[in-house]
């Protein structure tokens, strides 16, 4: 597990030198002006002239001076500390920055005679002097000639190492100089880079002027693709930046007040050989903890150890709160004496200072001596203060050290406060390792947003969104006055990019405060297709536990009871996990696009109003449907997106992109400054209008004439808008375009779009990520639209020879209703790039899926998703079929992209998705068509172990949690799968096949109806082998990773009737629904008191209500008239409820008169072919009533593979004896109560 890293900000010391010179040249390592500064490379010699300038020996009076002896060099670093913890040593210097103090304004000659002039002798013969007078020398004359001679405290170069930028260390720093500016009441100046630039906004700094440095035209270096040279910043200041050129910023922040209180910079700053600059840290004053220890350690054992000699208290010389220096603590002071003791050293601290003074004012002439007119007398004075100066000065340091004294030990009182709630908080969190917490963060990995806020973050133009931070309801908001905001807007309107600005804005400040402020975020999708209340609850848990570093109890409580999480237990936790910080903020956007919305507002209103989530703040974004404001509105402080600030906003993101772009530039500029005049006043606030919009123009001729009828004529709303994309379409591409999008479609359906289920995005323990849910890779969607052009008749024959299928084609035809996007692909051989593709915008598939394009001139293109689907089916499961003969080969040890993006192995994947999630949704078409395919797959005897069939090997899919794996794993064993005695009807094999497919039925009844074949088929006798993959283990006997999978993947042998077979697979939530009108289909064809046995050992109760699919499914058997024992079973079902510790279900059982004593059937057996072949584990509960396995036995758990959806796997080690204590004791007293007794049967 990855630790927090902790900065420190100090002085720096010539020890520091050569990390301050790593730190410098890593940074700016491809940096354009660093290498055209070194174009011989950085030689020892570049390295010892920087040093020499960025820590200059000092003279003997600690300062060094600059412009006639006004300016004083400050130099500091920040270290860091990778086990979270401050030390006394010495740190790793990760970043450093030097800053001017020039306290004194300079005179017009003085600020105008200063020049910068390289000179070898201060920047070495290696070193191009040209370009460092050029661009160092030109940005120094444009921050003289503007700032004057101004007092002011300037930042001259601030740099950081590349593995720690964006971390806080930079922030640190430049947190570390402002303090001391706002406490002297100066100004702060500096040049910003294109990459501090940013930085330097966020704490205030304003633009003042630019110095844009011709590179290419200059020097011949091109801008490098990617590369930030400052095109965005200061636009309005300044307008665009020339082509070619990198722009740097001269910014000014203004005294105001400082973000951190800082005690000791009156000694550094007022007498630099006084005291040493003490440490500043990103979590707060260090001196404080010194303050702390001096205010808990008893007043009658403080030390006189070094004591001034006016009597001053030196804190950090007074002793812990333990007895000796060494050993653990035995006396810790109540807060009541800790307050006393705090009041006695301010008292103390206040008594010294009237001392100092009164001798103070005793060293001092009299006001009317110095008044006098006697030469004599005066002369008289000065000579006498000569003797007197050295022991004012001495006077004064001992004034400043009663100052600080009292500062920190007014701090030491929230200190205490602290202290306690850090106390409390270890009661908080469990004590696990490293191996369990990772196990826990995979288990609340659900859907992973981090997407979709990257690519909103990337997007966002800056400068735009800021008037929300000007805002009263913002700063109430932050500050705790009102607890949840409401942004809402209209279709289109740019909520999504707002909202990862807003997150940005709040993460930065949380990283200011330090690790007790928290920000979690968190955004609903529609290609999700999913109630988003259980992910967004995981998701901010999660964010939560890696911000403290830690797992609350109540979280790890949820993963050991295994399954998915309730939205009470994700609550619960919830409550648990804030209380370990001062703030939370949680993000959550596009609350309009979950499904099944009235739970996620539910539980916004829970966050937003009941006391225990007091100290959690909450920012929402969505449309404005009747639903959410009628919820919202009561709860919450509305922002409108409709409003003249974010007309603002959209006109600079305008101006941006007409300045930037290169085809623009080739616009002469009055056009372009009419297209931004049309664009923004039609705009009405919708952002994604407006992208398109842009998106269309850049592809026009420059012509005036073209440029001026194209903006005369834009479209009204964004469905005119994708209508226009449509219609541009050349005829000859307008087919590949229908075909991606029909695809792109049924990608989205079956492998992201699964019903009832919560989909997972990633691969937690695999070494094998693919980004395949909403997006799909561009090498599979190429693929599968040329097999759709060369079965269309309507499609020009000549397209798919005469053009490259590449993202460049699908950008020219689909323009703005796409989004190509770079991805890796990681697995442990390599990292491969790889182009996805995805809707640009929901809007986008809304609208090809409305009744609105249908009435249009774009009708064909319209989407009728299950017409689609339906053809599509067919492809990939006949492609799956086709390709069989290819797996024979092994599994390759090292995989390219060709590999990833095989179409044949992408129809296997998705035909065995559509096979096991989507076999409802078959069942329900229309037609049939898909079934023959699918039989034919079935029956297609792969090569063992499957070569390469799938992405993934068999030790892959036991990580694998995803939708994938399960689906994979029941092809697998299928494929195990055979009849040992030739059946009664030969299309019984496939009925058994299909069954395993599909645990909920509907391919089984799909394929009884194509052979007109009705239930009778589940009363006959089979005798076949096949891959449960699952099993049953203790609870109390360790059992090695190993052990369980080897036991998962046996092969079993059973012999009885087909719905029997049906029952013992390991059926578990959504197969329950299905289970349960199995009943009803096979209803006459099967005893339900064996069926019950099944049923209560697959039971597996984790439903919010009193009932899920499992208790229906046993309550139905039980109204068919199911028994207390099977015939022919030694066991009963109340044994095996008992064992399960399945509370429930026991309570099911014994309302409907079970005898809570039954042992079975003494003349049966269990755990044979004929007896249940997987209740193996039963006969060791032979003879044993239910209330005496519960004492005395252990409980059993049910290990299956890939069942990440409903039932997560326990963890392998032995649960200890202590943690079922009380489940053990409410089964017992639920059995007492019914008359249950503890006996053991004598058995053979």
């Amino acid at each position: 597990m990855k630790s927090k890293r902790v900065f420190r900000v100090r002085e720096a010391t010539p020890a520091d030198l050569e990390a301050i010179i790593d730190v410098y040249f890593s940074a700016f390592e491809d940096n354009v002006m660093n290498q055209l500064m070194y174009p011989r490379g950085v030689t020892p010699t570049c390295r010892n002239k920087f040093g020499s300038r960025i820590l200059p020996q000092r003279p003997a009076d600690n300062d060094v001076k600059h412009a006639g002896g006004k300016t004083e060099t400050l130099v500091c670093v920040a270290e860091t500390f990778p086990d979270s913890e401050l030390t006394d040593g010495a740190g790793d210097i990760v970043a450093f920055a030097k800053w001017q103090l020039q306290r004194e304004p300079l005179s017009e000659e003085e600020w105008k005679s200063e020049e910068f002039k390289a000179t070898t002798e201060v920047w070495g013969e290696d070193c191009d002097l040209s370009v460092v007078d050029a661009f160092i020398g030109g940005m120094k004359r444009v921050q003289r000639d503007n700032a004057k001679g101004e007092a002011a405290l300037y930042l001259s170069l601030l740099a950081c190492t590349p593995a720690f930028q964006r971390r806080g260390a930079g922030s640190a720093l430049v947190e570390w100089g402002v303090n001391i500016a706002d406490h002297l009441g100066l100004p702060s100046r500096l040049e910003a880079s294109p990459a501090g630039y940013g930085l330097y906004k966020k704490f205030g700094y304003e633009d003042m002027a630019v110095f844009d440095f011709q590179v290419t035209k200059t020097w011949g270096r091109a801008k490098p693709a990617g590369s930030d040279w400052g095109e965005n910043n200061a636009v309005d200041l300044a307008g665009p930046v020339p082509t070619g050129a990198q722009r740097n910023v001269i910014m000014r922040r203004p005294p105001g007040t400082a973000t951190q209180t800082v005690t000791p910079i009156d000694d550094f700053i007022g007498d630099r050989a006084a005291v040493r600059l003490r440490p500043v840290t990103t979590l707060g004053n260090m001196a404080a903890s010194a303050a702390q220890k001096a205010a808990t350690a008893p007043a009658d054992r403080q030390t006189h150890q070094e004591r001034r000699p006016s009597g001053t208290i030196n804190l950090s010389r007074l002793p812990s709160r333990c007895e000796s220096g060494h050993g653990p603590s035995h006396r810790i002071m109540d807060p009541v004496s800790a307050a006393a003791n705090i009041i006695a050293i301010i008292h103390a601290a206040n008594k010294g200072c009237r001392k100092v003074i009164s001798e103070l004012e005793s060293l001092l002439p009299p006001e009317s001596l110095l008044a006098t007119d006697s030469k004599t007398k005066a002369i008289l004075t000065a000579l006498s203060w000569l003797t007197k100066e050295s022991r004012a000065k001495t006077l004064i340091d001992e004034l400043r050290e009663y100052k600080i004294t009292i500062s920190l030990a007014l701090t030491t009182d929230s200190s205490l406060d602290i202290k306690e709630t850090k106390q409390n908080t270890e009661k908080i969190f469990a004590a696990l390792n490293d191996v369990q917490e990772r196990q826990v963060y995979s288990w609340l990995y659900g859907t992973d947003p981090s997407d979709i806020h990257e690519r909103s973050r990337k997007v966002y133009e800056p400068g735009t969104g800021e008037w929300l931070f000007r805002s009263p309801e913002w700063e109430e908001w932050l500050n705790g006055k009102s607890r949840c905001l409401w942004v809402h807007g209209i279709p289109g309107a740019g909520k999504t990019v707002f909202a990862s600005r807003l997150i940005e804005e709040v993460r930065w400040r949380c990283d200011l405060r330090g690790p007790s402020y928290a920000c979690a975020y968190y955004y609903c999708y529609f290609g999700h297709s999913q109630d988003e209340t259980v992910p967004l609850l995981r998701w901010v848990l999660l964010e939560l536990c890696r911000r403290f570093g830690r797992v609350p109890v109540a979280v790890f409580d949820l993963y050991r009871h295994g399954g998915n999480p309730t939205v009470r237990g994700l609550l619960q936790a919830l409550e648990q996990a804030v209380q370990a910080f001062d703030k939370v903020y949680i993000f959550i956007d596009a609350v309009d696009e979950s499904l099944e919305r009235e739970n996620l507002l539910r539980v916004l209103q829970i966050l937003a109003t009941e006391t225990r989530f007091e100290n959690l703040r909450v920012l929402v974004t969505s449309r404005e449907y009747m639903d959410i404001e009628d919820t919202l509105l009561a709860i919450s402080t509305p922002i409108s997106m409709r409003n003249y600030l974010v007309d603002k906003d959209i006109a600079l993101y305008i101006r941006s992109k007409l300045n930037s772009h290169p085809r623009f530039q080739r616009w002469p500029e009055q056009s372009r400054e009419q297209a931004f005049q049309a664009i923004r006043s039609k705009a009405n606030g919708m952002f994604r209008w407006v992208v398109c919009q842009i998106d269309a123009l850049q592809r026009l001729k420059p012509e005036k004439r073209i440029i001026e009828t194209a903006l005369a004529n834009l479209p009204r709303n964004l469905d005119e808008t994708y209508e226009r994309v449509f219609l541009q379409i050349p005829e000859e591409a307008r087919s590949f375009v229908r075909h991606v999008f029909q695809w792109m479609s049924s990608h989205l359906t079956i492998h992201q779009a699964i019903p009832d289920v919560q989909p997972i995005q990633t691969v937690n323990f695999s070494p094998i990520y693919i980004p395949m849910l909403a997006s799909i890779l561009l090498d599979i969607l190429f693929a599968a639209v040329k097999k759709s052009l060369s079965a269309d008749e309507t499609c020009d024959p000549d397209f798919v020879d005469s053009y490259a299928f590449d993202k460049d084609l699908l950008r020219d035809y689909c323009g703005c209703l796409v989004t190509v996007t770079k991805h890796p692909i990681k697995d442990h051989t390599a990292v491969v790039e790889t182009c996805t593709v995805s809707f640009a915008h929901y809007t986008v598939l809304e609208f090809l899926e409305s009744p609105r394009i249908r009435r249009g001139p774009s009708a064909d293109f319209a989407l009728d998703r299950q017409q689609v689907l339906t053809e599509h089916i067919k492809t990939l499961i006949l492609g799956a079929v086709k390709s069989a003969d290819r797996w024979s080969q092994d599994w390759p040890e090292k995989r390219s992209p060709e590999f990833y993006g095989d179409f044949d192995r992408y129809c296997v994947h998705s035909a065995v998705l559509l096979l096991h999630w989507h076999a409802k949704a078959l069942h329900s078409l229309p037609t049939l068509s898909w079934l023959p395919p699918a039989t034919q797959l079935l029956e297609t005897r792969v090569p063992t172990p499957l070569g390469s069939y799938f992405w993934f090997n068999e030790n892959v899919l036991m990580d694998l949690e995803n939708p994938l794996a399960p689906s994979v794993g029941a092809f697998r064993a299928i494929q195990k799968l055979r009849m040992l005695s030739p059946p009664p009807q030969p299309h019984l094999e496939m009925l058994a096949r299909m069954l395993q497919m599909d645990e909920r039925g509907y391919l089984a009844r799909s394929f009884l109806a194509s052979l007109g074949r009705t239930s009778d088929d589940f009363a006959c006798q089979v005798d076949l082998e096949f891959q449960p993959r699952a099993c049953f283990l203790s609870s109390q006997i360790p059992t090695s990773r190993e052990d369980w999978q080897s036991q998962m993947l046996k092969v079993v042998r059973f012999r009885g009737s087909m719905f029997e077979f049906y029952a013992q697979l390991p059926t578990i939530g959504l197969a329950h629904q299905g289970f349960y009108e199995m009943l009803d289909f096979a209803a006459g064809h099967f005893d339900p008191s064996t069926i019950l046995l099944f049923a209560v050992v697959n039971h597996q109760h984790n439903g919010e209500g009193p009932q899920c699919w499992g208790c229906h499914v046993l309550t139905k058997l039980l109204r068919l008239g199911a028994e207390a024992t099977a015939p022919g079973f030694a066991v009963c079902a109340m044994q095996i409820a008992a064992t399960r510790r399945d509370m429930v279900a026991m309570s099911l059982l014994l309302d409907a008169g079970f005898d809570p004593n039954d042992v079975g059937d003494p003349c049966g057996d269990v755990g044979i072919p004929e007896r249940g072949p997987m209740l193996v584990w039963c006969r060791n509960i032979r003879g044993r009533s239910p209330l005496n396995i519960v004492k005395n036995y252990s409980y059993l758990t049910r290990q299956s593979l890939n069942t990440w959806y409903d039932v997560q796997a326990q963890n392998s080690r032995p649960v200890p004896r202590q943690e079922r204590k009380p489940i053990d004791g409410e089964v017992a007293a639920l059995l007492l109560r019914h008359g249950g007794k503890d006996f053991q049967l004598c058995t053979d």
